[in-house]
């Protein structure tokens, strides 16, 4: 479903995914962050949260964070988005400058914009309950625009 209006979501996708290095391993035996694996031989976890980013408010309104450091592999799993919609902090410094750096790009662009935050490296089981969460979520924002809503 393509979306319009203000409505916008951010992935971070820049995190280091230190917790599970030991695990999350490239061909040559070199850590990769967590984001840029694959769980069950399909997509990458970041490819996913694009898919679901892009559903949420359309492939035009999804940005997407990510640390200069890991160029190596989120230029080949973004090439298909548009640059400006990639925000590339020069390293990691955190969740919270993780959603500043892009929500001020959102919000330069769009002052009434309704913005959904979503991580990159978590594994979703049932794709379309989420998507429904996030849908009631939106839709609450709508009812109470100050509020703050955490799934």
């Amino acid at each position: 479903m393509e979306r319009t209006g203000h409505l916008w979501s951010i992935i971070l996708a820049g995190g280091e995914g230190s917790r599970l290095s030991e695990i999350t391993v490239g061909p040559e035996g070199d850590s990769v962050p967590k984001q840029f694996c694959s769980v069950k031989g399909g997509p990458s976890l970041i490819r996913q949260a694009l898919y679901r980013g892009c559903a949420v408010a359309g492939r035009e309104h999804t940005m997407v964070v990510v640390s200069h450091d890991h160029q190596r592999w989120w230029a080949e799993e973004l090439g298909d988005l548009s640059i400006e919609n990639i925000v590339i902090q020069p390293c990691n410094r955190g969740t919270a400058c993780g959603v500043l750096l892009p929500l001020m790009r959102v919000l330069a662009q769009d002052p009434e914009a309704t913005v959904v935050v979503m991580p990159s490296d978590h594994v979703v089981a049932d794709e379309p309950t989420l998507l429904a969460s996030i849908n009631a979520a939106i839709e609450h924002i709508h009812l109470e625009p100050d509020r703050l809503v955490l799934l």
